[in-house]
């Protein structure tokens, strides 16, 4: 196959799912592979071919994260809604942030035949998805870059948009601006406390004592609020690198009348409970998730491209 491959200037990915009968292949990108199968004297398992067509089905598989969160569940109902549209269903499970649950929740899907898998990394190490690909089977990451193998990402600056708004609180007039993060084995929370930490060191605001990292829940990022305003020269603003640790600070905020501006990524569901206004790195989930999709079906199709990671803006709101 990699011969074959080699001979007609595709991929060894695509070989496999000409050999395997897949539909969906490019036409074109079809007949260069049958042609150099002929000038080659390839000959395939029809056996093995047979019960891999039998079994193919227009199904593809989402490995999502915690379904609980409103951005999460909101990527998931958009694949859902764009791979019904093209008449595919989704088998999607969520990871949960535990990258051997991940690892174990991704093989499944592999072994259920779907025809390609959206990920939303847990985890720096795909390597594990390697033998998959190498066999046919499309793969995207999504929210996350993809880091041990080739694939494409559809990601949002995470580093970039977490100093746009440190920046938005410093031009409130805040000095003492505390940074609320949460796993740093998380990538996506590692790069918004970096780069909010770039934007408060950029001002000579950038102060340890303000920073709290290993927070998990609402109860959490109250508590460590609490905490630190009891400090002799306590924050008058806290960033946080997501909207659960945004909900705890904005409750401890409200329920002890304090003075405290907030920044937060993601929407707040429950702003209209608060007195608390934060300014807020808007992503938009849906459009992750129908840019991931597009691209997942483009490769599954036969696109035969270097991999592309995919940037989509974030707008800051107050």
């Amino acid at each position: 196959m990699v011969d074959v491959a080699r001979e007609s200037g595709t991929s060894l990915k695509t070989v496999s799912r000409v050999v395997n009968g897949v539909p969906t292949v490019n036409e074109d990108m079809r007949r260069r592979v049958l042609e150099a199968i002929d000038r080659l004297g390839y000959r395939h398992n029809l056996a093995a071919a047979g019960l891999r067509s039998k079994s193919a089905s227009r199904v593809i598989g989402l490995v999502n994260c915690d379904l609980t969160d409103p951005f999460f569940a909101t990527l998931g109902a958009t694949v859902d809604e764009e791979a019904r549209r093209r008449g595919y269903q989704v088998i999607m499970s969520a990871a949960k942030e535990d990258p051997e649950l991940g690892r174990t929740v991704a093989l499944e899907l592999c072994r259920r035949q779907v025809m390609g898998l959206l990920v939303v990394p847990v985890g720096d190490d795909l390597s594990y998805l390697r033998e998959e690909m190498d066999s046919g089977t499309a793969v995207v990451c999504v929210d996350r870059p993809a880091g041990g193998i080739e694939a494409d990402s559809v990601v949002v600056d995470n580093r970039g948009v977490a100093r746009r708004l440190a920046e938005a609180l410093i031009e409130r007039g805040h000095t003492r601006i505390a940074v609320f993060s949460g796993r740093d084995d998380i990538y996506t929370h590692r790069e918004r406390r970096a780069g909010m930490r770039e934007a408060l060191a950029a001002h000579g605001l950038d102060d340890p004592a303000l920073h709290v990292a290993e927070l998990y829940t609402p109860e959490s990022s109250r508590a460590a609020l609490e905490r630190i305003m009891a400090q002799p020269d306590p924050p008058t603003a806290v960033i946080c690198t997501n909207n659960r640790l945004g909900y705890g600070v904005i409750d401890w905020v409200n329920v002890n009348g304090a003075a405290v501006d907030v920044g937060v990524f993601d929407r707040m569901e429950r702003d209209s409970l608060t007195g608390v206004r934060p300014v807020r790195a808007m992503q938009n989930p849906g459009r992750l998730g129908e840019i991931a999709i597009e691209r997942l079906f483009a490769r599954i199709e036969g696109l035969d491209e270097e991999p592309q990671t995919i940037c989509v803006p974030v707008e800051i709101s107050d």
